[in-house]
């Protein structure tokens, strides 16, 4: 990826928010939490609808220093939450943002 940007381009990866949402159920959506301390790397549960698959845990730092270890530079990480007006049903996303938008600049 770093090589088909142009300089200082942009590259955004939405992820798991694990840092924040492990254990939280979401419409749709659980992190499942573990009955250990998690560890980067580690294995960790999620099921989306009736399908349960398996992630990677990561911590926000893992995310800037592998990215770091290619080229580039992490620009923002942000937790988006939903807006007010779609309902009670994701007060627990605006308190736990289930997702992560990682934005990294390419080297010059």
């Amino acid at each position: 990826m770093y090589q088909l940007l142009a300089p200082t381009g942009r590259l955004h990866i939405l992820e798991p928010n694990f840092e924040c949402a492990i254990g939280c159920r979401y419409p749709g959506l659980t992190y499942h939490k573990p009955r250990r301390l998690l560890c980067s790397g580690d294995p960790i549960r999620v099921t989306l609808g009736t399908m349960t698959l398996w992630d990677i845990y990561r911590r926000h730092q893992d995310y800037r220093d592998l990215l770091g270890a290619v080229g580039f530079e992490v620009v923002s990480l942000t937790e988006p939450v939903p807006d007010e007006s779609v309902g009670v049903e994701l007060n627990v996303a605006r308190l736990y943002p289930p997702y992560l938008i990682i934005t990294a600049r390419s080297g010059e």
